[in-house]
């Protein structure tokens, strides 16, 4: 690596580096030392080089949000594979926020597709939350098999509830409405899965959360999540 530090005092700045060859990765700030916001895509090829090799975190992210601006086919199956083999669990929620906002499907295949390669529970409730940005087949089988092994943790578990809402399928309800009855930490699932019961908009699950309003819950936040999972029953 060859670093050139320069000295910022201004709202713009010109700077200008000689260099004996073209260089492979071109990181700005990488020690993030500068507030600054940065808007700087290097093309395709130098990013997907950044997202995979480059030794700093800062790069790796910078990569993973351009490359999801560019949404192409070439992007995706960067941000795809580099996803599997990012050591940083902090690297790899933003690699999945970001495939959840291209809006396509091919990005929607790919973060079915990682479902199963996440093993951990920091990264699965970024990753199960981005599948809820969208509305597919691939998305829903994927999310039913994450729901339905065993020992997830209870965080991931309720997003990944409210992401199979999002597919609005009626098929949905009876495995949402199992984790009503979960027993896990403080009413975590139990409450997101009153939520991701109305986030179905079928009449089955408004009857349902109807139903559910006459039960005994202990934990205030669990009732306190109820109004919202009806009003979104209704909208």
């Amino acid at each position: 690596w060859s670093y050139h530090p320069f000295q910022v005092t201004e709202k713009r700045e010109v700077f200008t580096v000689t260099l004996a060859e073209e260089p492979l990765q071109i990181v700005i700030d990488p020690h993030t030392r500068l507030l600054h916001a940065l808007d700087f895509d290097p093309g395709i090829e130098m990013l997907t080089d950044a997202l995979a090799d480059s030794p700093h975190v800062a790069a790796r992210i910078h990569a993973a949000e351009t490359l999801a601006k560019n949404g192409s086919h070439k992007a995706i199956a960067a941000l795809r594979s580099a996803y599997t083999g990012e050591a940083n669990w902090g690297v790899r929620t933003v690699i999945s926020r970001q495939l959840g906002e291209v809006g396509n499907m091919e990005a929607a295949q790919a973060l079915a597709a990682l479902l199963d390669a996440e093993c951990d529970p920091r990264a699965m409730r970024s990753l199960v939350a981005a599948c809820g940005r969208y509305r597919s087949p691939v998305i829903a089988k994927g999310l039913v098999r994450w729901i339905e092994k065993p020992g997830q943790p209870y965080w991931a578990l309720g997003e990944a509830l409210k992401s199979l809402g999002k597919q609005r399928e009626r098929a949905h309800i009876p495995l949402i409405e199992k984790h009503l009855q979960d027993d896990g930490w403080w009413g975590w699932v139990r409450r997101e899965a009153q939520v991701a019961l109305g986030l179905t908009r079928q009449d089955d699950a408004f009857r349902r959360l109807l139903e559910h309003a006459q039960t005994a819950e202990p934990y205030p936040q669990v009732r306190m999540a109820l109004p919202t999972a009806i009003a979104e029953a209704v909208k």
